[in-house]
């Protein structure tokens, strides 16, 4: 064998070494971008969001989120909600053919409110907890309150 063939021979063998070590390279990477796409530690709802970390859709704020870390609806927003839906979640039914309406709303956390509501007859107090359920506003708890 000369010395040309040899020469081939090495470059033909580092050629190959470098390619080798290109396709390996490259498949490190997509592993690694995938691993960062795979979501860790539950399942994700149709949106994305990390259910099993406590996260929802949220329609308003087109995000996921935790309802007692931030909140999705505005104040006034749980106020319309609730006076809309008033005489159907309170526990407590209006007399006299009076209409609930809240007079006040206190936020107490992101998904929690202390509300006061009256139908002309009766006076209430209540805490609520406000949820999501499929990105919609969720009434999820009603403690009454002594006034």
């Amino acid at each position: 064998m000369d010395k040309k063939e040899l020469e081939k021979i090495i470059v033909t063998a580092v050629a190959i070494t470098i390619g080798l070590a290109a396709v390996a390279w490259r498949e490190q990477i997509i592993d690694r971008q995938l691993a960062e796409k795979t979501i860790i530690g539950g399942e994700a709802d149709e949106e994305g969001c990390l259910t099993a970390a406590g996260y929802g859709w949220c329609e308003n704020k087109k995000k996921c989120l935790r309802v007692w870390e931030e909140e999705c609806f505005s104040k006034e927003e749980i106020k319309d909600y609730l006076n809309e839906h008033l005489s159907e979640l309170s526990p407590v039914k209006e007399v006299l053919g009076g209409k609930f309406y809240i007079y006040d709303i206190e936020m107490e956390k992101p998904n929690m409110a202390v509300i006061k509501y009256e139908d002309g007859h009766i006076d209430l107090k209540a805490r609520v907890t406000v949820g999501m359920e499929k990105g919609e506003m969720l009434i999820g708890g009603w403690e009454m309150l002594d006034n």
